[in-house]
């Protein structure tokens, strides 16, 4: 009864000018698209709010059932019992945390109202609050009901001893990675239309195209095998410029066991690290500079797509390179095959994070990671005495693994690594044999298939079988990209690409239960410094997908986060993170993880 509802509440009526000056005293600015609220009421423990639709986005509203600008709207509607409990607001904005249940009965029309109560046991102007939300017609009848809406002050305090038991992201937190359709802020042209372009890379087809929608464009002939001092001679001859495009190579991709995954790495992510090396040396270090770099389908939105994993790296080395140089727009795009929205896309806005947009069937997408809160696994791929083969098992997530395998499954770990051990291998090997059944370690060089078939050779005579393989490898150096040298970069990308490949190609015919890539967060914060291990891990995660849809067992990745260690914990990277509330990874909540 909303005329009831309506007497309830009206101790207090705020316009919609008023409502977003209120929000924006919290430093909330909502855009047109999302000013939804035409007026509040609020009464003792009840706000109602009269919603409409935009006339923005009025095309849209036959296009959701739930549309996003009205259920925004609605939660807005919270503000009510801020204002309503305070008579003002303090200057820290309010964030949703926790929505326990929502029933959909009929889609949402353009005009709604929204009624918002206490739930049951919920403490009004407590620290924690619990909101139900109807949201009806105009003639009453209920859409949407929300139940258990928690929203928290930036501020707000647990109770003394309750600190992290009502706040989920407190804690040890699993997340997963997701993909959003979104609606992109258009800007100008970028590059705009007096900018000098020039294009690497991309067909010819292609490069007529970007011809056709840009004036000033040269095209810059790279070949794989160009040192950073060619790449400087060549950028010298064609002068100033202003943006640069570049194309990744667009191929069929038949296995994950082909050879081209490596090969074609040196006119991809190594090409374009060379060429960053070359600009940096020429100067362009503190000038502004836009790039606009494509892939085609290169990352996953889903478990089914098939992708071609070859270009996943440059979606890290790019990440890093927009954290490392600041003055440098950038844009990084995936499209899907034969795709070429050029018009949409020079719209476009750069982004300073190096986040990737992800074209498909018409719609963009942008990628986050969202809380996972699965119900406990009521069974396992692991096996009582398994026999499983870590490469790079003597580092300190498979030394954690290892024990916990031998702990808890009389697991026969077999290590490869490229050093011959030494004291330092021996000991650690000889402290896990006393829990169980000691790792036996096979010196390898796993980036290197006939070492790597010769390490499973060796195995197999052994032990007569290998139950799972998990890839640990790793190497990083932490170094700027004006300060890595190739080398140095290589060495850091191969230990997961190169090793991945390896892996498919050296027991893709083995009866195993599981291939576990033990990968990053990195693949998704793209840290500065980082530029060699971010390319790798994002090539290994795309690998990982498309490998899965190729081999008969689970193929399975794990980005961790950061292990707690006594080199990173006293390190100024270790003081940072402390300093922002990331805290590291323990063994016991790990193995309870995976």
């Amino acid at each position: 009864d909303l005329a009831s509802f309506q007497k309830q509440a009206s101790s207090q009526v705020l316009t919609s000018s008023a409502c977003y000056e209120a929000f924006s005293s919290m430093g909330i600015e909502y855009g047109e698209g999302h000013r939804g609220i035409q007026e509040l009421y609020v009464g003792a423990g009840l706000v109602l709010a009269r919603l409409s639709l935009p006339s923005t986005l009025s095309a849209s509203a036959s296009r959701y059932v739930l549309h996003p600008s009205l259920m925004d709207s609605a939660l807005q509607a919270t503000v009510g019992f801020l204002l309503g409990a305070r008579g003002d607001l303090s200057p820290n904005p309010i964030l949703p945390f926790v929505l326990q249940k929502l029933e959909v009965y009929q889609a949402c029309a353009s005009e709604m109202w929204a009624v918002l109560r206490h739930s049951e046991g919920s403490q009004a102007g407590g620290a924690v609050e619990k909101l139900d939300i109807d949201l009806c017609d105009e003639a009453g009848r209920v859409s949407v009901r929300i139940k258990g809406f928690t929203y928290r002050a930036l501020d707000a305090k647990t109770p003394s001893g309750q600190e992290g038991k009502n706040d989920p992201l407190v804690g040890k937190l699993t997340l997963a990675p997701v993909w959003d359709v979104v609606t992109p802020e258009r800007v100008p042209s970028f590059p705009a239309s007096a900018d000098r372009v020039l294009v690497v890379g991309g067909t010819s087809e292609q490069q007529r195209s970007v011809r056709l929608h840009l004036s000033n464009v040269q095209s810059l002939d790279l070949q794989p095998s160009d040192s950073i001092a060619e790449i400087g001679d060549k950028l010298q001859r064609l002068g100033s410029f202003d943006h640069i495009f570049w194309i990744a190579p667009e191929r069929a991709l038949s296995s994950v066991t082909n050879e081209a995954l490596v090969r074609e790495q040196e006119e991809g992510v190594l090409l374009l690290f060379r060429t960053v090396k070359a600009l940096l040396q020429a100067g362009y270090e503190s000038r502004p500079l836009g790039w606009t770099v494509l892939t085609t389908q290169a990352q996953p939105l889903h478990a089914q797509e098939q992708v071609n994993p070859t270009h996943a790296s440059l979606h890290g080395l790019v990440g890093s390179l927009a954290k490392e140089y600041p003055r440098w727009k950038i844009r990084l795009v995936d499209l899907e095959a034969g795709a070429w929205p050029l018009v949409d896309l020079l719209q476009l806005p750069s982004d300073r994070r190096g986040r990737s947009w992800v074209y498909r069937g018409g719609e963009w997408h942008r990628q986050q990671l969202v809380l996972l809160q699965a119900a406990p696994a009521d069974g396992t791929l692991y096996r009582q005495g398994g026999v499983y083969v870590v490469i790079g098992g003597a580092g300190r997530i498979g030394e954690a693994w290892t024990e916990y395998m031998i702990r808890r499954y009389e697991a026969q770990v077999v290590w490869i690594g490229r050093r011959q051990p030494d004291a330092s291998i021996r000991a650690k090997l000889e402290a896990l044999g006393r829990h169980g059944k000691a790792p036996h370690y096979v010196a390898a060089d796993a980036t290197d298939a006939a070492s790597l078939q010769r390490a499973r050779y060796e195995i197999k005579q052994r032990y007569g079988r290998i139950d799972g393989i998990i890839h640990s490898a790793m190497v990083l150096q932490d170094a700027g990209l004006d300060r890595m040298e190739e080398a140095q970069f290589r060495t850091g990308f191969s230990a997961k690409a190169d090793v991945s490949l390896r892996v498919a190609q050296v027991f893709r015919d083995e009866p195993l239960d599981f291939v576990l890539f033990f990968s990053s967060i990195i693949s998704f914060i793209k840290n500065a410094n980082q530029s060699h291990y971010a390319a790798g891990c994002t090539f290994m995660d795309a690998f990982a997908h498309q490998m899965a849809r190729e081999m008969s067992c689970r193929v399975k990745v794990m980005n961790w986060g950061y292990w707690n260690a006594e080199e990173i914990v006293h390190s100024k990277e270790g003081e940072l993170l402390s300093q922002v509330g990331i805290g590291f990874v323990e063994p016991k909540e790990a193995m309870e993880a995976l």
